[in-house]
């Protein structure tokens, strides 16, 4: 379809020689950055690194978190981690049309469990691009913490953040990240060293990040 026209950019990320991929959309304005592969959200290669960084920032609108239809249990544990970024969200089914009707998920289940638009799509004949691109405008933040968690660790992970630098969703995401050990976290906090220690939280790290 004409909507689904676009213009595609190959360059370098800045300081790194990780390829940076993005394209617009006619007639929506919009710019898609096709970020490298991630399995989680802590990151050990230059391109995870990029990666995480491009979906912190400010210049990341909406995460269209693209999910391989026919291993879903190798993404979804990043589709929770994502969700905690606090970002506007759409979870993408791909390759729907190599999975039969029978093992498809149901992407209103799906939606309805975690609380993002859910669409099936296939990259490689175009099926379902104008559902997804219906879902983009749709997308909305989702209150993902309550759904990951028992209300008592929810309120726990909630007092957490309230002592840590940032804003609601940044505190939260950090929040989770810091028991899990993130060491990116870790180094991002070190000045809360203390805080740390008082919730049993290590803080000696020892991951090189090389950029």
């Amino acid at each position: 379809p004409e909507s689904s026209a676009h213009t595609a950019m190959i360059r370098n990320w800045p300081g790194v020689t990780v390829e940076r991929v993005s394209g617009r959309v006619a007639a929506r304005n919009w710019e898609i950055v096709d970020l490298p592969g991630l399995y989680a959200l802590s990151p050990y290669s230059a391109e995870e690194v990029v990666s995480r960084e491009f979906l912190e920032s400010p210049a990341c609108d909406v995460i269209l978190n693209v999910v391989d239809v026919t291993h879903p249990e190798r993404s979804l544990g990043l589709t929770l981690e994502l969700m905690l970024l606090g970002k506007p969200m759409v979870v993408v089914l791909n390759m729907c049309d190599l999975v039969s009707d029978e093992l498809r998920p149901s992407p209103q289940k799906l939606a309805q469990e975690l609380g993002v638009p859910v669409v099936l799509v296939s990259a490689a004949s175009g099926t379902g691009l104008e559902e997804l691109y219906a879902a983009v405008e749709q997308a909305r933040v989702p209150a993902i913490l309550d759904r990951m968690f028992t209300a008592e660790d929810a309120a726990c992970i909630r007092s957490f953040a309230e002592m840590l630098d940032g804003d609601g969703q940044r505190q939260l995401f950090d929040a989770v990240g810091l028991l899990r050990g993130d060491e990116r976290l870790l180094e991002r906090h070190a000045h809360n060293e203390q805080l740390l220690i008082d919730r049993g939280i290590s803080v000696s790290v020892t991951q090189v990040y090389e950029i």
